[in-house]
């Protein structure tokens, strides 16, 4: 009889995506267990510090999964180097990282050699008073540094709508080289391989083709160059599950973001697949690997 191993979801709200990988779990007759990164104690001794989760000790469960970690990522990235050795963590990589959202995306991507729309950020309101005429293309694209689903997002037409932006957002913005397309492509990556490719069309009205704002989406079998282009992106960022967002225009493909964790919803239902089925499975692979070692 198989041994049930004890899977941890980090996570701040159990969503659909949650309830998919809870399902897989336990389909696969495993041990599901939830709890958010403020649920943790942590207590030192004399043989060093361990961290807990509602009594139980985080190196008694088998597999990690960190959803989400960036309500306090330093303390996300202190709970993960706690690990055991026979512990799996889905994307360990985050717990050494330096991040600073979306301008270190651009800079890994950029280090890697892979194609990145040019971005510009400064937090300071007189520099980018007088660098926003040369350091700027309008129209360009404002993101907010950290987040998710398109939140916040908006296309930036002249400098005054750029400078008013800076000046009342509450916020860290950085603005991206706006790139005329009508739909992109997000490439679903598990374990460096490609797991499924949707494309995605840009939302009536709107510059963003999320699909959490209703963008509308079909099925597409990635090319030879996009398969390249998304391994070399995941890879670049260690990621074991990985969205890899990217824009063609004319011959070039244009990274334009790296999700570590990948809201799914999308790719399941336009491709009839199981991310959550496969990553689970991933999981307990590595899991397996790890105690042959």
């Amino acid at each position: 009889m198989k041994k049930k191993l004890r899977f941890l979801i980090i996570e701040e709200k159990a969503g659909v995506n949650h309830l998919d990988l809870v399902r897989a779990i336990q389909d696969l007759g495993h041990e599901s267990h939830h709890c958010k990164l403020s649920d943790v104690v942590m207590r030192s001794n004399e043989h060093g510090l361990s961290a807990f989760f509602g009594g139980t000790d985080f190196t008694d469960f088998d597999i990690v999964l960190p959803r989400t970690v960036s309500s306090n990522l330093r303390l996300g990235r202190l709970l993960l180097r706690l690990k055991s050795p026979h512990q799996f963590i889905l994307d360990h990589c985050i717990s050494e990282r330096d991040t600073f959202g979306k301008i270190s995306q651009a800079h890994t991507l950029l280090d890697a050699g892979v194609l990145h729309p040019k971005v510009y950020f400064t937090n300071n309101q007189e520099d980018f008073a007088k660098d926003i005429e040369h350091a700027l293309e309008f129209p360009c694209i404002a993101k907010p540094i950290v987040g998710s689903q398109g939140r916040g997002i908006t296309l930036v037409q002249n400098s005054q709508e750029a400078l008013h932006l800076i000046e009342s957002a509450g916020e860290d913005y950085l603005f991206q080289e706006y790139l005329p397309i009508e739909s992109d492509y997000r490439v679903f990556m598990i374990g460096n391989e490609v797991f499924g490719a949707m494309r995605r069309f840009v939302a009536p009205n709107d510059i963003r083709s999320n699909v959490s704002i209703g963008a509308k989406t079909e099925a597409c079998i990635p090319t030879p160059t996009m398969k390249e282009v998304a391994l070399r992106a995941a890879t670049a960022f260690k990621y074991d599950v990985a969205g890899v967002d990217i824009a063609i225009v004319g011959e070039k493909h244009y990274v334009l973001e790296v999700n570590r964790s990948p809201q799914w919803q999308g790719i399941k239902n336009t491709l009839g697949i199981d991310p959550a089925l496969a990553i689970v499975k991933y999981c307990l692979e590595k899991h397996k690997q790890l105690q042959a070692l």
